[in-house]
């Protein structure tokens, strides 16, 4: 009995050591399972670590790189900023350089302007010695200070030439009895009032009637008794031995005198006239208020452009020069819109003249709407006819500033044509509707014709004809040696 419990504790002994030794046979396995996978991961971890090798590398030269890169960036952000010292340097002195010049431009203006005026002292103190008048060239006109807008007024337009007119006739005056008057600057003309009966009634001022009841100077007449536009020294009776200091060619200006304040005059009865012309400012104030200033740019871009050059103190030969352009690029305006005028005038068809359908088979419009048809088709190109007439006016007043005559004669023949063709029109109406009429367009056309017709230069020379329209009188210059011309009345 005890042996059998023996054997069956030796083997319940044997059986546990090899529960004990399957259990440390299966430790170890996966101990060694473990230490098979540790390796195969170290292996794995040596590739990864291999691999990562070429990138570290790669790393360390782009950081060595960036490194150099940052050192060179540096580097030159110095240098930037000395040049940047240097460059302000550079511009200090180059200030302080210019304020130099400025100032050295400044004392040499002074120089110019201190030399110039001795210049103007010196030669003032040579003409009076002399008794010579130098006529003033110089710009600040009186259009210079006038608005584009209020330049469409042709009132105040002419109301320039009037001035400019009767102050060139002053200066002619003043240079030619220079002898007489001593060399002092006299306003012999106070106004030219206007042509009347074919006479031309000039006011003196009180210097220049004194003159006159003096005895220093005398009026003139010619061989058939008529008084002449000119004084002349009442001592030596001739022009030539008149004047102290004249030249012998400019005698010739004598003869210009009477011609002179003909011109004026003639100029300053246009613009008494305009004052009469109620329907063309009222129908410029309605185009104007209406927008229809579509073709006023290029006109007022010139008109403006004039201003800037008579606006200025002293003008030099080459504003002259532009100025005669301005008047040659009116002109080229006026052409221009006389043809467009002519041409829209063209297309105006008689309603008489279509076929034989559109007249008796109903096709043709109401006699309202052809009525209207055709004022309207008028007063499509009322526009230019302002314009033509405003150009008109401007030119004068710029060839007035320049003292150079304008040919007006074809400009006058080419209105005269319109305003025909513009009368014919009227038969192609029915008159039955007043609204439709063409009395107004007829009425401006004539307006612009008889302004045009006062402004026309008096021609001077060999068979010059002067027409004074208010009267009809015709004075004729045959170009001789003698002067001829309407009376000239000295005024109380």
């Amino acid at each position: 009995m005890d042996s059998m419990v023996i054997s069956y504790l030796n083997l319940a002994v044997v059986f546990v050591l090899v529960l004990l030794i399957a259990a440390i046979i299966s430790k170890l396995g996966k101990l060694h399972a473990l230490q098979l996978a540790h390796r195969e991961e170290g292996r794995d971890l040596s590739d990864i670590v291999a691999k990562l090798q070429p990138a570290l590398q790669n790393l360390n030269s782009a950081q060595e790189r960036v490194e150099a890169n940052l050192a060179s960036m540096t580097q030159r952000l110095e240098t930037t900023e000395q040049l940047g010292n240097r460059l302000e340097e550079q511009l200090c002195a180059m200030d302080r350089s210019l304020s130099g010049i400025l100032t050295n431009v400044e004392h040499l203006q002074e120089e110019s302007d201190a030399s110039r005026q001795n210049h103007r002292t010196e030669m003032a103190r040579v003409n009076r010695h002399l008794g010579v008048l130098v006529p003033e060239i110089a710009g600040n006109s009186t259009l210079a200070q006038l608005s584009f807008d209020q330049a469409l007024n042709q009132g105040k337009m002419l109301g320039v030439i009037k001035q400019q007119s009767l102050s060139k006739l002053d200066r002619k005056l003043g240079s030619i009895f220079a002898g007489v008057l001593n060399g002092r600057s006299v306003q012999l003309v106070e106004a030219v009032h206007r042509i009347k009966d074919g006479r031309i009634v000039m006011t003196l001022t009180k210097e220049g009637q004194k003159l006159l009841n003096s005895g220093k100077a005398e009026l003139m007449y010619d061989k058939a008794g008529n008084l002449l536009s000119t004084i002349r020294d009442a001592k030596h009776k001739q022009f030539i031995k008149q004047f102290k200091g004249v030249p012998a060619n400019q005698v010739g200006r004598f003869a210009k005198v009477g011609n002179l304040i003909i011109n004026a005059a003639h100029i300053v009865s246009a613009a008494d006239m305009l004052a009469r012309m109620k329907v063309m400012d009222g129908k410029m104030n309605l185009l104007i208020e209406g927008r229809r200033i579509d073709k006023m740019g290029e006109l007022e871009a010139i008109y403006r452009r004039a201003q800037e050059i008579l606006n200025r103190d002293e003008l030099a030969p080459q504003d002259i020069t532009e100025l005669r352009g301005i008047h040659l690029n009116l002109m080229k305006l006026r052409v221009t819109w006389v043809r467009e005028v002519s041409y829209r005038l063209d297309q105006i068809e008689d309603p008489k003249n279509r076929n034989f359908f559109a007249r008796n088979l109903g096709l043709l419009e109401k006699t309202r709407n052809q009525d209207q048809s055709i004022r309207q088709k008028v007063s499509d190109f009322e526009q230019e006819l302002f314009l033509i007439d405003f150009t008109i006016v401007f030119d004068v007043t710029l060839c007035s500033f320049l003292e150079i005559s304008l040919k007006l004669d074809q400009d006058l023949d080419q209105l005269k044509r319109i305003e025909k063709e513009l009368a014919s029109k009227v038969n192609y109406l029915t008159g039955k509707y007043e609204n439709f009429s063409l009395d107004e367009p007829l009425a401006i056309m004539q307006q612009v014709l008889q302004r045009t017709k006062h402004l026309m230069p008096i021609a001077t020379g060999e068979n010059a004809l002067v027409q004074i329209e208010e009267t009809g009188t015709t004075v004729e210059d045959p170009g001789g040696s003698e002067a001829y011309g309407p009376e000239i009345l000295q005024a109380e």
